[in-house]
């Protein structure tokens, strides 16, 4: 096995050297990861460390075979601390061993990201995901992006939507022949983030589990949007995102965020039980935080998006009788009639939501914002279902 590994680490250097293999200096020097807090010593297994110093300062062959062959020492029980992208990462050894392909490079070693790239990809998130969905500060995300201290993981997950809703010619012209391809790269990069993510806080976890739950690759992947969601849910609870006096403990900035957050989480909650049949993890009953107003929205944010989701809210706090109701365990002929009440009564305040709508938002064109048209396509959803139900 080690003889195996240290011939990975020669196949690796050997790509390095033909121009196929990771770059020899980081190349999102401006956009770098945090480094961890400092590299423990080799005590007994507890973090190995690679001698791999920064890119820029060392032959490019000798970098990354040293960052291969960390492995071949035989102690796959520890941590391997290794120097990518610009900061310091802390991978246990066993992981870097299973991931390591056929040409021993391991896959998060070989990145064809560039500053530019990156940036377009974050201004991708914003202008798409999260005008629907607002579960990041984009100033604090800014300031932390530029300050070197945004975690790791929810900057991968972020680029990871946004490479989703980019341009097509933006993904092509860095190295990626189809969007799929870019999104399983980014993948990838998050699902091995999550599997080694010791130090990230839990409140960004939330915000990473919300985005993956959009994201499963095949019908057979067990970490599908039941899993992300509800694992999100959970952590926000234990946080206690749901109950009113936990947020006000909070600063009010903070109070804003995490109102923002349990909310989406609520949204795709009712979204996905109307979608599945199954039940909703979120009770009413349980909660007694605040819905947000106008001024808890992010200040990057149009006005038109801020009104869609405060509108989405609302629509999808009206479904709760017909989740209830249809997908319930009593699905008995006594309580057609029951089921055929709720429909009516969540058409009846459909009628009275849509009536009720802000104007800038009740017809839209071709410059309205995608926020404004998720907000109808939710609404055509929810109609369509109570007409088809009681067909």
């Amino acid at each position: 096995m080690r003889q195996l590994l240290s011939s990975n680490s020669e196949e690796a250097a050997e790509l390095t050297r033909e121009g196929r293999g990771p770059p020899a200096t980081s190349p999102l020097s401006d956009v770098a990861y945090p480094p961890d807090e400092g590299d423990k010593e080799d005590d007994e297994g507890s973090v190995v460390e690679s001698s791999v110093t920064n890119p820029s300062e060392s032959n490019e062959s000798e970098t990354w075979t040293k960052a291969a062959d960390v492995i071949s020492v035989g102690n796959q029980a520890g941590d391997v601390s290794v120097w990518y992208l610009g900061g310091t990462w802390v991978i246990p050894a066993a992981q870097v061993f299973l991931d390591l392909n056929s040409t021993g490079v391991h896959r998060a070693f070989s990145s064809p990201l560039t500053p530019s790239f990156c940036r377009e990809l974050i201004s991708s998130f914003f202008d798409k995901f999260h005008t629907i969905f607002p579960i990041v500060d984009g100033r604090d995300f800014e300031e932390s992006l530029r300050a070197k201290t945004l975690p790791r993981l929810l900057l991968d997950t972020v680029l990871l939507a946004g490479v989703t809703h980019c341009n097509k010619e933006l993904f092509r012209k860095n190295g990626f022949a189809t969007r799929m391809e870019a999104i399983q790269y980014f993948h990838d990069k998050v699902s091995a983030g999550f599997d080694s993510s010791r130090k990230t806080a839990t409140l960004a976890l939330i915000q990473c589990m919300f985005i993956m739950q959009f994201y499963w690759m095949s019908p057979r992947d067990w970490k599908d949007m039941k899993f992300w969601l509800s694992t999100a849910i959970r952590q926000a609870q234990f946080l206690g995102l749901h109950k009113k006096t936990e947020i006000q403990k909070l600063k009010p900035s903070n109070r804003s965020l995490c109102r923002r957050i349990w909310w989406c989480l609520y949204i795709r909650d009712r979204q996905c039980a109307s979608a599945t049949g199954m039940p909703v993890m979120i009770q009413d009953e349980d909660c007694d935080v605040e819905v947000p107003c106008l001024e808890d929205m992010d200040e990057n944010m149009s006005l038109e998006a801020k009104l869609s989701f405060l509108q989405l809210l609302k629509l999808m706090r009206e479904v709760r009788s017909l989740l209830r109701a249809e997908f319930g365990p009593a699905s008995t002929l006594s309580n057609r009639s029951h089921k055929e009440q709720s429909r009516q009564d969540v058409i009846s305040a459909c009628e009275s939501w849509q009536a009720e709508m802000p104007t800038e938002l009740k017809n839209p064109s071709k410059e309205s914002g995608t926020a404004v048209f998720y907000l109808h396509i939710s609404f055509q959803y929810i109609t369509q279902s109570c007409y088809s139900c009681s067909s």
